[in-house]
Formats: C-alpha cells, sequence, structure tokens
C-alpha cells in the first residue's frame, strides 16, 4: 500500500501551550476524503515530531513515522488539493505529498451536517475514556476563549477591533448563563476548559471555580493509572509536555452533555460535532429546553 504524506499544515510550532492540534485535525480530515475518493487505497502518514496525540489517538487510514521535514517529502509525487473534486482521483501505485500547505476540507463541508470523518477519532487507552466519559456524565461543558488571537475586551465591537483578532466574550456571559442552569438544577456540575486553566493563569478564572461546582482536566488527571502517560514515546518531551492535558481538555469537553462554546474556536467547534451536543454560544439566549434535553 502507498502512503498520503500529510505535512503539519503550519510548517510545525514552537509553542507548547497551542500545538495547533485542531487545525491538524481538520487538515486530516481532507487526507481522509482524498483517501475515501481513491477507495481508501493509501496509508495517510503523519510526523511523529507534530503529531504526539498519536500515542493516546487512533485515526483511521492512519500511521505516524520518525521522518520529517524534507525527509519526510523523500520518494513523493507532489500534487495541489486546490484541484479538489468529490471524484478526484490519484494514481494509487505512488507516494503523493500535497504542495498547497494549510488548507482544510470545504470541498467537502456540505457533507457535514451531520457526520464528518474526525467522529471516527477515537481514544486508544480504554481506561483514559471510561475516566473521561464517567467523569463528565451529565456535566455542562463550558469553553472559554482568552489568551492569544483574542483581541482585548476594550475594542469589542469598535473600530480599532482587529480582523486578526476573535472577538473578547465577557465573563458575565458565561456567568449568566451558567447561573441559568442553576436555577433549573441547583447542583449542577461544570466542566471548566480555557487557555487560563493552566495553575499559572487560573487566578483569572478565580470567579468560576469560587461560584459554581467545577471540574477540569486536573480531575481526570488525578483518576488516571500510571500507564496513561506515554511520554517516554514523545519526539519531543518539552514541546510535548502539555500534549496529554490539551487531549484530555478537548475529549472531556466532547463527553459532556451540553457546551456553553465560543463560536469562533475551532476547539470548541470540535467539542459540539464529536458527539452532536447541544450548545450555546455568545450572543445565543439561553433556551431550557435545550440544556434539560441534553440532560436526559
Amino acid at each position: 500500500m502507498k502512503f498520503l504524506k500529510w505535512p503539519e499544515p503550519w510548517g510545525g510550532y514552537e509553542d507548547f501551550d497551542d500545538t495547533g492540534l485542531n487545525d491538524r485535525i481538520w487538515h486530516w480530515e481532507l487526507a481522509y476524503e482524498i483517501n475515501k475518493c481513491n477507495d481508501f487505497k493509501f496509508t495517510i502518514l503523519l510526523e511523529n515530531k507534530w503529531w504526539p496525540e498519536l500515542n493516546y489517538l487512533s485515526l483511521p487510514y492512519t500511521q505516524g513515522v520518525d521522518e520529517f521535514g524534507d525527509d519526510f517529502k523523500k520518494n513523493c509525487s507532489f500534487f495541489n488539493t486546490n484541484e479538489l473534486s468529490e471524484d478526484f482521483k490519484l494514481d494509487v501505485n505512488k507516494n503523493w505529498y500535497p504542495t498547497c500547505g494549510h488548507k482544510f476540507n470545504r470541498c467537502f463541508q456540505d457533507e457535514y451536517e451531520e457526520t464528518r470523518p474526525f467522529q471516527l477519532i477515537s481514544i486508544k487507552n480504554e481506561h483514559l475514556k471510561k475516566v473521561i466519559k464517567d467523569t463528565v456524565d451529565k456535566v455542562v461543558g463550558v469553553h472559554i476563549r482568552r489568551g492569544k488571537g483574542i483581541d482585548s475586551p476594550e475594542n469589542l465591537f469598535r473600530e480599532t477591533h482587529s480582523l486578526s483578532q476573535y472577538f473578547h466574550v465577557d465573563n458575565q456571559y458565561y456567568l449568566d448563563i451558567m447561573n441559568q442552569i442553576k436555577e433549573i438544577q441547583s447542583k449542577q456540575k461544570f466542566y471548566l476548559s480555557s487557555d487560563f486553566c493552566y495553575e499559572s493563569q487560573r487566578k483569572n478564572l478565580e470567579i468560576f471555580y469560587d461560584n459554581f461546582d467545577i471540574i477540569d482536566y486536573n480531575t481526570i488527571l488525578e483518576q488516571l493509572d500510571d500507564n496513561v502517560d506515554m511520554s517516554d514515546n514523545y519526539f519531543d518531551k518539552t514541546l510535548h509536555s502539555k500534549c496529554l492535558v490539551n487531549l484530555i481538555d478537548l475529549f472531556s469537553l466532547s463527553y459532556c452533555n451540553f457546551i456553553v462554546m465560543y463560536y469562533h474556536s475551532q476547539f470548541s467547534s470540535f467539542a459540539k460535532n464529536y458527539n452532536r451536543i447541544n450548545h450555546i454560544g455568545y450572543p445565543d439566549e439561553f433556551v431550557p429546553l435545550s440544556y434539560q434535553e441534553s440532560m436526559k
């Protein structure tokens, strides 16, 4: 079997807090669709240097290799995914490498109303998967996007807002929704996911921890067996130091019953779509029935 050699879409990353996991997953979906067009005659190859998550996740028709960069391109024919159509064919007797760099699966977006390839991604370790699912069962996920890529609060709806930045959504929006949920279910537990959930930045979220029954990725980590941690296999232990934490955070949010999401975030989008769960996000108003149905 020949290979679709699928590079990291941005050419790599240097920030261990933000490794672009969702960009990489959405880019991988494009490889999956091309493989599907060719009757799954290829194995999709990913660079272990940029995909430490392969230690924990199973992606269909996909495996990791230690080669990266120029070595990863060897023995390949090149093609441009801008030429895609739904009956796109490649010579299945060759290895292929895309030249387009960062590109998602826009050619196939219309098919993704109900199902999409990333829903086929699964957690390898059954203990890890069970702990996540059991811990967030009947829990409301809350994703608060802060830090990198978010404009400052004072620029909201002003001419000074940068088009390269996402709008800041004030804490008050999340607090109002969470309080409305508590009026229905006073003992409701919330899973909090945010750029600021790391211990060094947690003070920025104290109002949530002080006023609600909050769990986060630490709640999952504390329950895991020692054999879950695969960091000895990481290509770069420093660069990949947050790999397991980020993966736990993403899938914990995805297995919640209801999500208060940040609409512009692909992290939120993955969580919402992975299990097709009910959700709300700014500027939506809270609909009690949507929440109540998700908790049945």
